[in-house]
């Protein structure tokens, strides 16, 4: 009914009472012929369901991406700053620095 992507037959009778032959595809319960304000309704609120899932999954995406990528770089400051105290040098009265053994 609502996942069906192939051609299929409307199969509702006609007037004169002979199942419809015409082919659909996609979505739906029957041609666009005899499909009925109810189903149309049903359809347009399943379509608007699947975009605005399909929305929010890409909000909560970026949203994960973000934080992921905030937590890298935090963690990229953080080894930067850990090798940078371990080779830093300082300079007093023009004079090298040097810490040794933590002092």
């Amino acid at each position: 009914m609502f996942e069906e992507t192939r051609q299929r037959p409307c199969g509702r009778p006609t007037k004169s009472g002979n199942p419809c032959r015409a082919q659909f595809s996609g979505p739906g319960f029957a041609c666009k012929l005899h499909t009925t304000d109810h189903e149309k309704a049903l359809l347009d609120a399943y379509q608007q369901g699947q975009r605005d899932g399909r929305e929010q999954a890409k909000r909560w995406e970026q949203q994960a991406s973000a934080a992921r990528i905030a937590e890298l770089e935090r963690q990229v400051r953080a080894l930067k700053d850990e090798r940078d105290s371990k080779t830093r040098r300082f300079e007093v009265d023009g004079h090298q620095a040097v810490t040794v053994g933590g002092y």
